[in-house]
Parts: C-alpha cells; structure tokens; sequence
C-alpha cells in the first residue's frame, strides 16, 4: 500500500516539500464532509440527498466523491511535471510519453467515467455527470476527448487508489446515486472546488514529504485540522433564537411596509420571491433583514447577501448590515464582508479586517481567508454590488463556486427597477438558479413597471399568474409549491409635488442656479442632480460664485477613490439620518446620488430622466424627520426639461444618457393643454399609473421621430437582452433537469474578461499622480495607496489615447495596478493627447479639448 503514496499532489515550486496525491485527495474528502456538517439541515440534504445509499452514511459517500476528484494526477502528464519527484516512478517501470495530457482535470474526466461504472456500479448517466462535476474543479465543464492518460500501470494504479480511498471513507457502491439534478451538480462542484482550495493550503494541511505512517491517525489529524479551521471561519453560524423588532432595530414595532413583509414570508415555504414595492423611505432594507431573521430561525438558512447597485450605496449599506448582524447574533461569531472591485480600500471593511487577525474582540469579523478572489460570497454574510452575485450566472470560471456561495442563504437585492435590459436578463437567471440551489430572494424597489414585476416572478415559477387585485404599495410572494401570497402595505397618504421648468440645453444650468439661488436664499438643504459630470462641475463653478465653499459640495464619478470615499462620508455626516444637517448647503451631484445612500434634503432640482428614476431621486427628499425652513415644508421636486411642442426636442446631453423614447414619455407627464402644470403625484396611490404611462404599452400614434426613438429603444434592449443571454448560462427552468448541459455549458472565460456583469462604454483607469510622484510598489500598503488615487473614465478620446500606451512596467504584476495607466500632473494639470487634464480635490477630473471647453 505504502507505494500507492510515491505519486506526489501537491508541491513547493521553489522548494523540496511535497504532499503524497492520496494524502490531499483524503485532507479534500475530510474537508467536503466537515463543510457539510456544519450547515444547516435542509441544506445538507439538498447536497446529500442524490448520495443517500443502503447501509453508507450520505455524507461519507459525498466524502469519498469529493476525494476522488484528483485521480487525474495519476497520469504521466502530470507526474513528470516535477522531474525529481517521478524519478521513483521511473525505477518502478512507470512509463512517460511525450503525447501524455498534461491537465490532471481531463485526466479525471476519461478516467471516472469509466471507473465509476466499472468499480461502483454507477449507471451511464451518473457516472457520466459525476465526472464532470469532479473534473472542473480548476473551474470549467472540459470536453470529453480522446487522451493518452497512461498504460496498464497507470490504470492499475489508479484503481489500487480508488479502491483505498472508497475502504478510507466506506464506500462499497455508487448504484443507488441519482444526479438528474443541475442545481445540485453544479452546488457539488462548488463544494469540491472549496474543499480543494482549503486542503491545498499548505499553511492549513502541511505536506508531509514521505508517506503517513499511520493512515487512521493520519485521518484523525486531519480532521481537527479541518474542524478547527472552519470553526475560525464561522461556516456554521446560525440564527439560535428569533429577536423582537425593537432588538434589532432603532424603533420598537415594524411599520407597515415591514409587517406585510414579515407576515408574506411567513406564509410561504422556503426558497420563496418576495417582492416588497413601496415608496421610498418606507423600510425596505429593515423589512428584508427583519425577514432573514424570522425565517433563519425558521428553516435555517446559511447566511445572507445584500446586492445593490453601486460601490457607494454597498458601502453605505456595509455599516448598516455590521449593526444589525451584531444585534442579531449578540456574542455568537458572524462573517460579514463588503464586496466589490474596491472594497479593500473601504476603511471600515480595512479596519474589521485587521481586527479579525488573531485574537478576535468582535462578535462580527472579517477573516483574511475570504477576502482573496471567487472566496467573498462564501462568506455567512455579505454586502455589496450586485455584479458579485451575477457572476454566479455567467459563463466564467468558477462560476459554481460563487453559486454555491449564495445556495441556501437569503438574497436581497435592492433598487431593481433600476437596472437596464441587460443586467435584468441576467437577474432573471439568477433569481431561477439561486432559487433552485435553495436561496430566497427579496427584491426592493420603489417603483415597478407591471411587464417587469412579471418577468421576475415568472423568472421564479414560469407558470405563475400575479393576483388581478395586486396593487402597489405592497408586498408579494411566490414559493416552488406555487403558492402565492400578497398584502397591500397601508400608508399614510402624501404628495410630492413636480414642477417642470422648461428651457434649452444652453441656458439650463443657469437657470437651474438661479433657482437655488431663490430656494435657499437664507436657509435650506437642496440637491440638483445633473446627467453628466461635466454638466454637475459647471453647475457647481456657477454656484460658487453664489454661495460659501463650505456650503457646497460636489460627487460624481470622476474623483480618485480615496476623495470619493471622504465625500461619501462627509454626506453621509452631513444629510444622514439622525445628523445635525446645516443650516443651508448644496449638493450638486450626478446621478451616483440617486442610489441607495440614505441622506435627505429639503428640496430637489434634477435633470430630466425616465420617470421611475426620477421618483428614485425624490427618494432623497423629505426622507427623515427634520426641522425644515417653512418655505420648504412641501416635498417638491424641480424638473428641466425642453419643450416637447418643438419637432424634435433637445434632450441635450440627457439623451446620450437616457433612451430618447423614454424621456419624452416622461416630459409628456407634464404636458397638459399645450402647457406645462405641475403634477402632484399623490403617495403612494398615484405612482404606479404614472409609471405605467411611461412603461406600458398603448395605442398613441407617434410621429415619425418619435417612431425612431421607439424602434431605437426597442433595438437596443433587444440586442442587450441577447447578448445577456449568451453571456449567462442557460435558464434554470430550461436546463435544470438535464445534466447532459454540462457537456455543453461553455464557461472557460474569466471574468476579467468576456462575458461581463454590464454593458457600456469602454472604461479606462487612471492614476493620479503629481510629477515625480513614485510609482514602485514596494509593498502591498504602497501598491493599496496608488490604487487609493485611481478613478475611471469612459471618455472616448481619452479611453483612445491611453489605451494606446505601454504598460508601466513596475505595475505588471500588480493585482490591482496591471489595468491602470499613470497621470503625472503638473500644478494639476497634464496633457493626454487631444485633452488637457486637470485634476483637484473639489471638481474631481476635468477634461477640456484643444478649444479650452470642458467636457
């Protein structure tokens, strides 16, 4: 037996220590099985259920089936890949051809799927299925093709090493698996991959060098090696006691809107929809963790995964979601992390992380182990962008494992009206998946067209029909028994009021200035939300000439990471619940304040936008109790808009933005008897016919522009709905019962690559350095405070330009500067080629052309 340890797995490349193959495919077996063990019931049996086998315990079998994943490096094209550690094999008369599959993972594929039949009865389809779960974890669903895996040495081998591995685990037969199931292969090699991961990690399973002496002590070690570290990693945590509302949260007793979303999904059986469509600021993000709490108690559920829409908004909700996990799990150790591009230089995700090494003084922590990449969704909790969850849906490496990280768990996701054609088609995928990997899913929004609130429930249950009754506010839900439930949300009647004022794109943001201007003549907190960067930098030199610096603030996109986070902050402090606001002050912003972040303002000035986005941005308006100057005790919003009795109306910039199409139907609100009244929407009643006048469908004849921006909009949400398709794996509900899709589900791109999570514009990243700034990265802090200085732009002269630059050459090797290009600037300012560049802390980027405007 002691030879069947002389084939190395797992080796130093620049040292002499190894780790017998036997050996780390046992230390994989351990781990799949210690995982498992700590999950909850109804998720252990959706992994263990096909394994459930006469007188074998399931989750030994899943064991042994996770061991066997590394067979393939049995095989010649492996083993010569370390020169001295085959040299043994050689005098053993192991033979090496040149023509020998080097990549184990095929090996495996050719291998098992003749060994699970021979040697453990396992039918066509099974074994068929089961190789293929097991060969891709590097990631990716290989071909079957013809190979040289080795002579009748390297079969004997191979067999004498199953036949170890099945007597380690006590397995005597594979006949009774059944793996008709998409969902659960694709949660199996999700599993794998994870426990191939942490027994590779020499630091965790230190190689041993010889073969163990002792294979059940062996074993036994093993498994408290395994045990200890998942414990550090709070896999297994659980919500132990149900909580009262006034426990978690600031107030004592749920609102309307959080009581009809608690008493849906009590009625429904887990994995459920929840939609909760009430208006903004009525609770939603507390009304879907009150609801992660009853029903984690309830069933059982692994943990939970907030998406929402932008780094700042998943930022902002990190804070939220550090309170409320506290709250919820008192001194009992929760993982939570924040996820997106950036999140390592968020300074409270840095701060908890550093807090989490060693000895922990926190119930809630950050472990280091998560944080490298595909890691973060398998984390209990998490927070972040969306596009972390989509990828547990497109065609890239490892996908399996991100959807593994969110099976059994809730999902919420936030603001999901605002979402283009594209991203939706790939929510509709994942709601279909992550339901059938047992995930519950709550959407938030605050406005939804009726043709798209039914696209996600049918994303669910296809053959579900929405109750003719269903009226907005309210919360509704659907379960896989095809139950529905749904329960209108009282609330107290309101209004918001919406002026349109009409001018040019030309004389706009001088009207819109001087509309402030007369606003807050003494007091008063307003926002004027713009479409584009450059239009909100002019806007903003204009208001300086008008108001204290101190009593202006300026956000967009195109400010370093480091500035945008202190202007998040100094929001957040400044317009944020329960903060003392100013006297008077003046956000001028893009639309990143549209999102998420939960500040508030007496009044609103905004560019013209699709009406639901418009109602998006009031939700920044009136949002908290406050003390408001008496001019302002009206919700009222101001809209710029051209005049819709022109031919062809200038939408200016705002039509590069937004589909033409929809910016019309939304001016035409206002357009009553060749004028422009004001409307007065009543909350919550009146919006939902208002968003339908601009969703839905009618019989308005169009003239002959207006057909073209139709067809223009239709195109395009047509032909990003494709390409959304062809970036995702295919729909649950077509493939979901057919395990032959793995033979032709292409998923080989990673994902910084194609297929990606958006569509839109070439970007480029930029640094922003001063002349003679140092670019070598000595250390990862240096590389993390260059990163800190990035922003990015979809400009495309400037995409052009330094697109066409070489890259520096210190940052080749940098994980987070290989994509970047350095800016040296020179008293702020700095050349790059059409443009000049000028940069500084309160306008953020400016680009000006050779003409001296700025774009």
């Amino acid at each position: 037996m002691l030879k069947l340890f002389d084939f190395w797995g797992k080796a130093d490349r620049n040292g002499p220590s190894w780790h017998p193959a036997v050996c780390h495919m046992i230390d994989t077996g351990i781990v799949a099985k210690e995982i498992l063990a700590v999950q909850p019931i109804n998720f252990q049996l959706q992994l263990t259920s096909p394994f459930q086998n006469a007188g074998q315990n399931a989750l030994d079998v899943l064991a042994f089936v996770s061991a066997i994943h590394d067979i393939g490096k049995i095989s010649p094209g492996f083993q010569q890949k370390s020169k001295d550690l085959c040299e043994c094999l050689k005098h053993r008369g192991f033979t090496f051809p040149q023509t020998s599959e080097p990549k184990h993972g095929r090996v495996a594929l050719v291998v098992l799927k003749k060994s699970l039949q021979e040697m453990f009865g396992c039918s066509i389809e099974e074994k068929n299925a089961l190789a293929r779960v097991l060969a891709a974890h590097h990631g990716v669903f290989d071909e079957s093709l013809s190979l040289d895996v080795g002579d009748h040495a390297w079969q004997e081998a191979r067999r004498d090493i199953l036949t170890l591995l099945a007597r380690t685990f006590g397995i005597t037969s594979l006949a009774s698996v059944r793996l008709d199931n998409v969902p659960v292969l694709f949660l199996l090699a999700g599993l794998i991959s994870v426990a191939d991961w942490i027994a590779s990690n020499e630091a965790i399973f230190p190689y041993l060098n010889a073969p163990p002496k002792n294979i059940e002590q062996y074993i036994a070690d093993r498994r408290i090696i395994a045990q200890k570290f998942l414990n550090r990693l709070s896999l297994g945590t659980t919500v132990e006691t149900e909580k009262g509302f006034h426990e978690l949260f600031d107030f004592e007793n749920p609102n309307a809107c959080q009581q009809a979303t608690l008493n849906v999904s009590k009625k429904l059986s887990h994995p459920m929809l929840v939609i909760v469509e009430t208006p903004m600021g009525s609770g939603k993000t507390e009304a879907a963790q009150a609801a992660y709490a009853s029903l984690a108690k309830r069933v059982g559920l692994r943990g939970m995964y907030c998406a929402l829409p932008t780094q700042a908004t998943g930022n902002a909700m990190f804070s939220r979601m550090r309170t409320f996990l506290a709250r919820l799990h008192g001194e009992q150790t929760a993982e939570l992390h924040l996820l997106h591009a950036n999140a390592d230089i968020n300074p409270e995700y840095e701060q908890l992380k550093l807090k989490s090494i060693g000895e922990k003084d926190d119930s809630i922590t950050a472990s280091g182990w998560f944080a490298a990449k595909k890691r973060g969704l398998l984390a209990t909790y998490g927070t972040g962008t969306i596009d972390q969850a989509l990828l547990a849906v497109l065609r890239v490496r490892h996908f399996f494992v991100r959807l593994f990280g969110l099976s059994g768990k809730m999902i919420i996701l936030d603001e999901v009206h605002a979402y283009d054609a594209y991203m939706s088609e790939e929510i509709y995928s994942l709601i279909g998946w992550a339901s059938r990997c047992g995930s519950s899913i709550i959407l938030l929004s605050a406005t939804l067209p009726e043709k798209k609130r039914t696209k996600l429930v049918q994303a669910f249950y296809p053959s579900v029909e929405l109750p003719t009754g269903l009226r907005y506010p309210s919360v509704f839900g659907v379960d896989l028994q095809g139950t529905v439930v749904w329960e209108p949300v009282a609330l107290k009647d309101d209004h918001l009021a919406i002026d349109p004022i009409i001018v040019t794109p030309d004389e706009k943001l001088t009207v819109m200035a001087e509309k402030v201007v007369n606003l807050v003549t003494k007091d008063g907190c307003a926002a004027c939300i713009v479409n584009t960067v450059a239009e909100a930098q002019d806007l903003f030199d204009l208001l300086k000439t008008r108001f204290p610096e101190e009593e202006l603030m300026l956000f967009h996109s195109r400010f370093t990471l480091e500035r945008r986070l202190a202007i998040e902050k100094e929001l957040l402090e400044k317009y944020g619940k329960g903060n003392n606001r100013p006297r008077r002050g003046i956000v001028v912003a893009s639309p990143v304040l549209q999102e998420s972040l939960d500040v508030c303002f007496d009044v609103m000035l905004s560019d013209i936008a699709p009406f639901d986005l418009l109602l998006q941005r009031a939700g920044r308006l009136h949002r908290h109790t406050n003390i408001r100057p008496p001019h302002l005790q009206d919700r009222q919003m101001f809209v710029f808009l051209p005049d819709l009795l022109h031919n062809k109306p200038d939408f200016g910039w705002s039509g590069l933005i937004y589909f033409r199409y929809l910016l019309d139907r939304t001016g035409r609100l206002f357009f009553k008897n060749d004028q422009y009244p004001q409307i007065l929407v009543k909350l919550p009643g009146g919006v939902s016919p208002l968003i339908e006048q601009v969703y839905g469908e009618d019989d308005i004849a169009l003239d002959k522009i207006r057909e073209l921006w139709f067809e223009e909009r239709e195109g395009a949400e047509s032909a990003d709905g494709y390409f959304a398709r062809v970036a995702t794996i295919e729909s649950v509900h077509d493939q979901g019962d057919e395990p032959g899709y793995l033979s032709r589900l292409k998923n080989s791109a990673d994902e910084e690559m194609t297929p990606s999570t958006r569509v839109g514009r070439q970007r480029v990243l930029l640094v922003i350095l001063n002349e003679g700034d140092e670019t070598a990265i000595l250390t990862r802090e240096k590389e993390k405070e260059l990163f800190r200085k990035t922003l990015a732009t979809d400009n495309p002269r400037l995409v052009h330009y330094f697109s066409k630059l070489p890259q520096l050459a210190e940052w080749r090797e940098s994980p987070l500067l290989r994509y970047c290009q350095p800016v040296f600037l020179t008293n702020g300012i700095v050349q790059a080629g059409e443009s000049t560049l000028a940069y500084d802390e309160i306008r953020g980027l400016s680009i000006l052309q050779k003409t001296g405007g700025i774009k």
